[in-house]
């Protein structure tokens, strides 16, 4: 055989690697919730593949501590639907409280401030962490609007969207 045909023939150690890539993912994909739950190539993949926004946070109320299955929503001061559904998102956080932790992020845009956003928070009797971040973070994320939400497993990012999509029961689901 010419080295020209040895070069054209596929490596099978990397032709097996590529199928056992691709054996995986099928597995992972075949154990992710279907509807508003991303499977591989989804609505992840326009966002980064890992998450650490705890990192540059300044705590406006509560602190958060890392469960391994987090939740990030992402609100603004001046937006009247994440304001709408900070309570929803109380309740949530009460169901998971222990297994899967809640954390409300905010760039305080706008003229937002940290009162304004406590004196909201209250109001919402809204009982979870939240933070202020770098605007920065937004853009690393890549959250083009508000509210929503990022769930991380381990800082691996495993759904995005809006966080009224959010259940307790598959996030419970995705901690055990």
């Amino acid at each position: 055989m010419s080295v020209e045909a040895a070069l054209r023939e596929p490596d099978p150690v990397r032709v097996e690697a590529e199928q056992a890539a691709q054996r995986a993912l099928q597995r992972e994909a075949a154990r992710a919730p279907r509807d508003t739950w991303v499977v591989p190539g989804d609505a992840v993949a326009r966002g980064p593949a890992t998450l650490h926004p705890l990192e540059s946070a300044r705590w406006l109320h509560g602190e958060a501590r890392d469960t391994g299955v987090m939740v990030y929503v992402f609100w603004e001061t001046w937006c009247a639907e994440c304001i709408a559904e900070l309570p929803e998102i109380g309740r949530l956080a009460t169901k998971l409280d222990g297994e899967v932790q809640v954390v409300g992020l905010t760039t305080l845009s706008r003229g937002g401030s940290a009162t304004r956003a406590l004196s909201i928070l209250e109001g919402a009797r809204a009982r979870f962490p939240v933070a202020v971040v770098p605007r920065s973070l937004h853009e690393r994320a890549r959250i083009s609007e508000v509210p929503h939400a990022i769930v991380t497993r381990d800082g691996d990012v495993v759904w995005r969207g809006s966080p009224r999509a959010l259940s307790a029961t598959r996030l419970l689901r995705l901690a055990r």
